[in-house]
């Protein structure tokens, strides 16, 4: 996913609840890479114990982990170079539940990690010219397989209730779920 630096953990959040949810999986990863933006501390629901487990084993990978409810959430480094490596350690050590790897731009470093996906979700701000976005897709033709776009705008409200981990607001399930379409494998 790709999204601005500011909406990208709560974008990828929602996200992998949704992916969840399509595949019928307990936890999920999302790996967030929001250069200059702050990880947020917002309060949070307690961790559901294989959320707890999954984070311990990323955590033995020397990447920062952090469990709330049925999410493991992974803040990579600023730099890219630091933060493409990380990243695919944590994809690694996923223990096959569903990754977003949420990005708050694009760097060529994380291209590889881009191109294994199986999907790419641009995800633009409502009111966004689709110029930008048709050329951030077009962009990805060299990258990504299978891209797509969608606009979403996490309110404050929506942005705490993701921070707990636990479910995805009806809004963001209607502006995300069409570009998750054919993910139920």
């Amino acid at each position: 996913m790709l999204a601005s630096a500011d909406r990208v953990a709560a974008l990828g959040a929602a996200t992998a609840l949704l992916l969840m949810r399509i595949r019928r999986l307990g936890v999920g990863v999302v790996v967030v890479w929001a250069p200059g933006v702050a990880p947020s501390s917002a309060a949070s629901a307690p961790a559901s114990r294989p959320a707890r487990r999954l984070a311990s084993v990323v955590d033995g990978r020397r990447l920062e982990a952090r469990a709330c409810g049925r999410l493991v959430t992974v803040v990579l480094p600023d730099d890219p170079v630091q933060a493409a490596a990380s990243a695919a350690r944590a994809v690694a050590v996923s223990q096959g539940n569903p990754v977003v790897l949420a990005l708050g731009g694009r760097a060529a470093p994380f291209d590889a990690l881009l191109g294994a996906q199986d999907r790419v979700v641009v995800v633009a701000p409502s009111g966004a010219d689709p110029r930008v976005t048709e050329l951030a897709l077009a962009g990805l033709g060299d990258v990504a397989r299978h891209a797509r776009a969608c606009t979403a705008d996490p309110s404050a409200a929506a942005r705490t209730v993701l921070a707990a981990g636990v479910a995805v607001p009806a809004s963001l399930r209607r502006s995300l779920g069409p570009a998750l379409d054919g993910l139920g494998r």
